[in-house]
């Protein structure tokens, strides 16, 4: 149910595939306000999928830069 408001179904660049389905079903079965997922691949290479409101994803860049800066963070205290 999303009271009028734009869902978004938002991926990486090229086909949706597999993980924007999974994504899409996980926001539909549980509500949740915004479901993103991230797949990185053993050659390094990573995806992403979003599901959500709008309204919700709007911070997300934020978000996931704050949480690029702490995981770098974790990582370098790590290999020390």
């Amino acid at each position: 149910m999303n009271h009028g408001k734009p869902e978004v179904f938002a991926h990486a660049p090229g086909d949706p595939g597999a993980i924007t389905d999974v994504v899409k079903a996980a926001y539909e079965h549980h509500r949740r306000l915004c479901i993103a997922r991230v797949v990185i691949d053993p050659t390094g290479d990573g995806s992403y999928s979003v599901a959500a409101l709008l309204e919700p994803q709007l911070p997300m860049p934020d978000v996931l830069d704050k949480v690029a800066v702490a995981l770098r963070t974790q990582l370098a205290a790590s290999m020390q």
